[in-house]
């Protein structure tokens, strides 16, 4: 309304600049004006290449408004594919990260969509595994088993970590002098 008035009365009106990112650039700008560590920098990186290889797979343009669920089912499936990840722990660090840009390009009013706030569009994550032991019979049926020299001392340096519960560099880090026959 100001900016109106200003014109009607003949007073100098300031241009303002709209600054717009396109998905694909979007990181960038994060990147730059955003205050976040290193490895969260290479995380933009990363998925911004990893969305750049999906567009060049699939011979389309993303655009905020194309991050739908049949995207996001097709990039969950790209992203499997990909050397290097194997879980669907990282497809959830890619997943997290594509939902930052569209989360902090929403804020700046760059794009209306919403579909990367259904449910459906999780980010991916396995419960991590539970701890898997030996019971005690187990440990003292390996005692029993007959071995070569060489493989008997590996398998007293395991039991005696087993027994113990200390851990491989503590167990290196250990002397003759460190044994007593307390």
């Amino acid at each position: 309304l100001k900016r109106l008035f200003d014109i009607h009365w003949k007073r100098k009106v300031q241009s303002v600049t709209v600054e717009y990112y396109d998905l694909m650039d979007f990181p960038d700008y994060l990147i730059k004006h955003k205050p976040v560590s290193d490895d969260t920098k290479n995380q933009y990186r990363r998925t911004r290449d990893s969305l750049l290889s999906y567009q060049k797979k699939n011979k389309t343009v993303l655009t905020y408004e194309s991050i739908n669920m049949s995207f996001y089912k097709k990039y969950t499936e790209f992203l499997m594919e990909q050397p290097g990840i194997e879980s669907d722990n990282t497809v959830g660090k890619y997943i997290k990260t594509l939902k930052i840009f569209m989360n902090q390009s929403l804020k700046r009013n760059l794009h209306s969509n919403k579909n990367h706030q259904l449910e459906e569009f999780k980010v991916h994550s396995k419960a991590s595994k539970t701890a898997q032991y030996f019971t005690l019979d187990e440990l003292k049926e390996i005692e029993k088993v007959e071995l070569n020299r060489w493989d008997s001392a590996l398998r007293d340096y395991f039991l005696l970590m087993s027994y113990t519960g200390m851990r491989v560099q503590d167990m290196l880090e250990r002397t003759s002098a460190d044994i007593t026959k307390d």
